[in-house]
């Protein structure tokens, strides 16, 4: 099971629903996450590349994180998909 830093503080001093708060607390920012991913989409290339050294470390954990509900997968999918498999092809 991996989580993130702020995964294991909020769930040790919350009880036995640490874990359902944490779940339901992706859930209320997965429309937030998603927004972000999307707009991270958008960029013009020269964006998107001068900013992905910085962002690419932050996706590829948010690829395991456990908790992201599937709409966030979903747009982390399509970026990944669209904007930096391309990119892998270029060498």
């Amino acid at each position: 099971m991996q989580e993130t830093e702020g995964d294991a503080g909020r769930e040790s001093g919350s009880g036995s629903g640490g874990l359902v708060g944490a779940r339901e607390e992706a859930g209320a920012r997965a429309p937030l996450v998603v927004a972000t991913l999307k707009a991270l989409g958008a960029l013009s290339d020269d964006s998107f590349r001068r900013h992905l050294v910085a962002i690419f470390p932050r996706l590829t954990r948010l690829i395991g994180c456990i908790r992201a509900p599937p709409e966030i997968q979903r747009a982390l999918s399509d970026l990944f998909a669209r904007r930096i498999g391309p990119l892998l092809t270029l060498g």
